[in-house]
């Protein structure tokens, strides 16, 4: 099955994170990152489908969606989205995600609400280098290679021996053949 080219969700889930997160002082471009990496994977965990039907990839400093860019930039084209720059402690640069057009929540059910919700709150607890060492113990982005494809159905995974690659080519062509990979 093909993978859909539709970044609508994608772009209103970035815009329900930028403004939940808002009043956080740490919220930045990498922590956006990382909440949208918590946030998919974990609702697929518990209901066996992503709130985005994004892609993530392994990056260097975490995973990411593989639109990102795109969709963010369109964001910013459609006049719904800013990144402000600002100077923080250590002289770096915070890329701050700024919502300026409304969010279109009715897009969402209560519990992705609320999961959202979670991750922000937890992610924002914490500074940007925190949280991408956090982000890097997770087993999904620790079984990827550097700017491999972060399969969904990873984040059951317990033990990083755990999967093994023909247990991984296992799992895939049922996860393929039960329609939870597209």
């Amino acid at each position: 099955m093909e993978k859909s080219n539709d970044l609508s969700k994608l772009k209103e889930l970035i815009l329900l994170i930028s403004k939940s997160a808002e009043e956080s002082h740490f919220f930045g471009a990498t922590h956006l990152n990382k909440i949208l990496y918590f946030a998919d994977f974990y609702h697929f965990k518990y209901t066996g489908k992503s709130i985005t039907d994004a892609e993530y990839f392994k990056l260097e400093h975490g995973p990411a969606p593989k639109d990102l860019v795109r969709a963010r930039q369109e964001l910013i084209d459609e006049g719904r989205l800013d990144i402000k720059p600002r100077e923080i402690a250590g002289g770096w640069i915070q890329k701050r995600p700024i919502v300026k057009k409304g969010v279109d929540e009715k897009k969402f059910t209560e519990f992705q609400r609320d999961l959202v919700s979670q991750a922000v709150n937890m992610a924002c607890s914490y500074a940007a280098g925190q949280i991408s060492e956090i982000s890097h113990k997770h087993l999904s982005w620790k079984l990827a290679e550097l700017e491999e494809t972060i399969p969904y159905f990873t984040i059951h995974a317990t033990r990083v021996n755990e999967i093994t690659g023909s247990s991984k080519k296992w799992a895939e062509e049922l996860a393929t053949a039960t329609a939870l990979v597209k």
